[in-house]
C-alpha cells in the first residue's frame, strides 16, 4: 500500500525495496510489516494468519528527533492539539475512498506562533473500520506525547496506523507536493529510539546505526525507516 497521489513507479520501488528489507531484516519471522517512506509512505505487511480487517495494536514503533522545540510549550501544544485532532477526526468521519489506500489518509500543516509550520501525516489501512483507525492513530498520538513530547518531530507505527510530525516540510505527505529531500535533522547527537514493549512500557535507547530488537525495529534515513517484526 502507498499513500495516495504516489506515482506508479515511486510506488513500485518503495513496495519492492521495503520487502526485499524486510525478508532479510526479519529472517524466522512469520508476522512482520514496515512502513517507509523517503519519496512517498508505503506499507507493506506479511503474517501466516488472516489479518485483514484486525485491530492489531503492537507492537509500537517510535522514533523521534532530539532537537528540542525551543519555543513555548504551551501555545504549541494548542496547536499540536488542535491539529492531530482535527485530522484524526477528518479522516474517520469521511467515507471516501472506498478500499484503497486514500480512504484513512490526511496531511496537513499548522503554523504555531514565533515558531515554524509542523507538517504531519497520518494513516490508516483501509481494511479496519472508521473507529479502530480512530483508535489507533489517537493511541499513537497519546504514545507519542507520553514518550516524545518536547521534540523536532517523530514517528509512531503500528501495523494498522501510522503517524508522522516534522518541523519541516518531508517526502511523502502535503498531497504529494513536489518537495526536497527531508534535511537532516539538526541535532548534537544520535537520534534515539523509543521501543515500547506490548505491556505498554517504554524505554529509550540512543543508537548511531540501525538497531535492531526483537521485533526488528531499524531507524534509518533521517527518521524515515522503520523495521517491525513480531
Amino acid at each position: 500500500m502507498c499513500a495516495p497521489g504516489s506515482e506508479r513507479d515511486v510506488c513500485s520501488l518503495c513496495i519492492r525495496s521495503t520487502s526485499e528489507s524486510l525478508l532479510q531484516s526479519c529472517l524466522d519471522q512469520a508476522d512482520a510489516f514496515f512502513w517507509s517512506g523517503e519519496e512517498t509512505l508505503c506499507l507493506v505487511r506479511y503474517a501466516n494468519r488472516p489479518f485483514s480487517g484486525l485491530l492489531v495494536m503492537d507492537p509500537l514503533g517510535a522514533i523521534f528527533n532530539t532537537g528540542e522545540l525551543n519555543t513555548n510549550q504551551t501555545v504549541f501544544d494548542i496547536e499540536w492539539n488542535n491539529l492531530t485532532s482535527s485530522m484524526i477526526a477528518g479522516i474517520t468521519s469521511s467515507s471516501s475512498g472506498g478500499n484503497n489506500s486514500s480512504k484513512y489518509y490526511s496531511d496537513d500543516i499548522a503554523l504555531v506562533p514565533d515558531f515554524k509550520n509542523i507538517s504531519a501525516l497520518m494513516q490508516c489501512t483501509p481494511d479496519v473500520s472508521s473507529e479502530d483507525c480512530n483508535t489507533c492513530l489517537r493511541q499513537n498520538v497519546v504514545d507519542y506525547d507520553n514518550c516524545c513530547r518536547g521534540h523536532q518531530g517523530g514517528v509512531m507505527s503500528r501495523p494498522n496506523c501510522f503517524f508522522r510530525w516534522e518541523v519541516y516540510p518531508f517526502s511523502g505527505a502535503i498531497d504529494q507536493i513536489n518537495l526536497p529531500k527531508s534535511p537532516p535533522p539538526s541535532v548534537t547527537s544520535p537520534s534515539p529510539i523509543a521501543n515500547i514493549t506490548k505491556n505498554g512500557k517504554s524505554l529509550l535507547e540512543h543508537f548511531q546505526k540501525i538497531v535492531l530488537f526483537c521485533f526488528c525495529l531499524f531507524f534509518f534515513l533521517f527518521l524515515v525507516f522503520v523495521y517491525l517484526c513480531f
